[in-house]
């Protein structure tokens, strides 16, 4: 059986209609091949010890990588996705300036690379770097502080 597809490229985020039909074999295929994608860019965030995170600023549905989990030192989806989760981990001599650079971050729409102390869940404090910038849907273009 012959289906058409709709293929969206992961770095623009455009979709576009596949110009010829593809077998179920040929979908099977490209599925594997994400997947593989997938647990590649896994084990980067692991061995690179980063994570990436997102929120909807209309619904504030948060979604956390499962190395940010692991970063503060939980299991992967142990505790519940909300923008505030990890907040509680900021050191605190930290926390405030934090979460003012935050928040300034998101009502003024500001790019922000930031470094800070955490305790993680077992005691055990770590730096991190943080970069938060804006990602519109389909959309490849990020604003960060970065030139």
């Amino acid at each position: 059986m012959d289906v058409n597809l709709i293929i969206e490229d992961p770095i623009t985020g455009k979709q576009n209609l596949a110009t010829e039909p593809k077998t179920e074999n040929a979908i099977e295929e490209r599925i594997a091949a994400l997947e593989l994608q997938l647990r590649v860019y896994k084990q980067a965030e692991t061995i690179g010890e980063i994570g990436h995170w997102q929120i909807n600023l209309n619904s504030f549905e948060t979604w956390y990588s499962e190395n940010i989990f692991r970063l503060y030192g939980f299991e992967p989806y142990s505790v519940k996705a909300h923008p505030d989760t990890f907040t509680p981990f900021i050191h605190p001599e930290d926390r405030e300036v934090v979460i003012n650079i935050f928040d300034k971050s998101y009502l003024e729409k500001i790019p922000i690379h930031l470094e800070y102390r955490i305790l993680r869940q077992d005691g055990e404090e770590r730096h991190l770097n943080v970069v938060i910038c804006r990602l519109k849907l389909n959309s490849a273009s990020c604003e960060t502080m970065e030139k």
